[in-house]
């Protein structure tokens, strides 16, 4: 598994780059009739749009992070610390 969304987006994104080329070529030996260039339009729309699931997966999963972070931190009861007082300074209290 990767290490950073950022690798992990990128893993997708080779993923989906590999499936769409296996698809293009698959859709240009079916059609024989088809012209050499829709070939090179299936690809490179394939890796185009692979591209952008994998950036839009690494964005989704950081905005996620970020969201569990901010409930995190929200959820957590604020509390009030009391300084600590020594016997010396209750005393000057009472003597004043």
């Amino acid at each position: 598994m990767a290490r950073t969304y950022r690798a992990e987006g990128r893993q997708l994104a080779y993923l989906l780059r590999t499936l769409f080329v296996t698809v293009a070529v698959l859709i240009y030996f079916a059609f024989p009739d088809l012209h050499w260039g829709f070939l090179c339009g299936f690809i490179a729309i394939g890796v185009v749009v692979a591209e952008i699931v994998g950036e839009l997966w690494t964005r989704y999963r950081r905005e996620q992070k970020q969201s569990k972070k901010k409930s995190s931190t929200n959820s957590k009861p604020k509390t009030t610390k009391i300084k600590p007082t020594s016997e010396a300074q209750a005393r000057r209290q009472v003597e004043k």
